[in-house]
């Protein structure tokens, strides 16, 4: 992957190709999981995979056009995110974060590549292959489809099952993705 390339374009590449996403991951993992952290550290591995899960959604759902950069776009679904997970299972106090400490957070402007994103690169290598040694073929497939941002529907068509199965298998992969992430 071209490390080059600016997030927005990255996300028009994350669309159709899965090293893309992963580049984005990579970006972006240190980012959720300090505000997972800085939210709540009790619940923080929910939260982790909560933003996760609301990155690959800003994935899907952002558009250039709007003239907004996606750093910042992330930041409010990623933090939208979070704070609806606290708030629906009630684990620990949604303290809010000010907009200077969520720029801080962040703190990647357009252009801007972390230093350490080999590092990231190589982590999210070992934690996408202990994802697919902990799932199931079918679980991995859904898994798969689903961080591209494919519907259970169409997801179910894309496997040969029905929507029901789709939805279970991604059932299953939640849980053992919290299972790993702790």
């Amino acid at each position: 992957m071209n490390t080059d390339l600016s997030d927005e374009e990255l996300v028009l590449e994350a669309r159709e190709k899965e090293t893309a996403v992963n580049e984005l991951v990579a970006r972006y993992i240190s980012t959720v999981e300090a505000m997972a952290n800085r939210f709540s550290p009790e619940v923080s591995d929910d939260l982790k995979q909560e933003g996760l899960m609301a990155l690959l959604s800003a994935v899907k759902s952002f558009k250039a056009d709007k003239g907004v950069n996606f750093s910042a776009y992330l930041a409010v679904c990623v933090k939208n995110r979070m704070l609806t997970y606290l708030k629906r299972n009630s684990k620990g106090a949604a303290e809010d974060i000010s907009a200077d400490e969520l720029e801080e957070l962040i703190g990647i402007s357009d252009g801007d590549i972390p230093d350490n994103i080999l590092v990231e690169q190589e982590r999210m290598e070992e934690l996408y292959s202990r994802i697919s040694s902990a799932l199931s073929p079918l679980e991995w497939k859904v898994f798969r489809l689903f961080i591209t941002g494919m519907s259970f529907e169409a997801i179910a068509q894309r496997v040969g099952v029905d929507r029901k199965a789709a939805d279970n298998a991604m059932q299953r992969v939640r849980r053992k993705l919290k299972t790993l992430l702790k």
